[in-house]
């Protein structure tokens, strides 16, 4: 059974203090986006992210919005949030999502 990445990223989107998510593999093909056709609004925060090197795990939080984003095995992914999400509820959802991916791989192989 096929991994849906847009419904993963559905439903880490479904927090209500998002405003969109990105499913990424290892080396930054995106594999699920949501909204649909966020990918245009989404993907150059993640490449500005991404420029730091290899980031691993973090948020960053700006006056008008909050980023998040996790590496976990072969998947990563990025999150905006609204002002005064709260960061580590937003992580934790992004680390939901990725387990479900990786135990979806791992059925597969």
């Amino acid at each position: 059974m096929e991994t849906d990445f847009n419904a993963l990223a559905s439903r880490v989107a479904a927090l209500g203090e998002l405003r969109a998510c990105i499913i990424l593999s290892r080396d930054g093909l995106v594999l699920g986006v949501f909204p649909p056709r966020a990918e245009a609004e989404i993907r150059p925060a993640w490449l500005r992210v991404s420029n730091l090197g290899e980031p691993e795990r973090g948020f960053i939080e700006f006056p008008t919005e909050t980023w998040v984003f996790l590496r976990r095995g072969p998947y990563a992914a990025f999150a905006v949030g609204l002002a005064g999400a709260r960061p580590g509820v937003m992580l934790d959802h992004l680390e939901q999502a990725l387990l479900v991916a990786e135990e979806g791989r791992q059925r597969r192989e």
